[in-house]
């Protein structure tokens, strides 16, 4: 990734550019730890919490069986 600051490209030679070593930030599933990419979706909620549709999936299986039948 290349990253230029406003105070360096107002220098007469031009915008100077700093590559920024390191790897991608890692994002994991807060509730089963899996990484983003292990899982097909990651969905971020607040404050740095991500649940992936694996756990997504089984919460809506848990509240399914929790539903009373529907009546007729």
């Amino acid at each position: 990734m290349i990253m230029t600051t406003n105070e360096e490209s107002q220098q007469s030679d031009g915008p100077r550019r700093t590559l920024i070593d390191g790897p991608p930030p890692h994002y994991e599933c807060s509730f089963c730890g899996k990484g983003r990419e292990e899982v097909a979706h990651l969905i971020a909620g607040p404050q740095g919490v991500y649940i992936c549709n694996e756990c997504v999936a089984l919460c809506n299986t848990i509240l399914a069986e929790d539903e009373p039948p529907a009546e007729t």
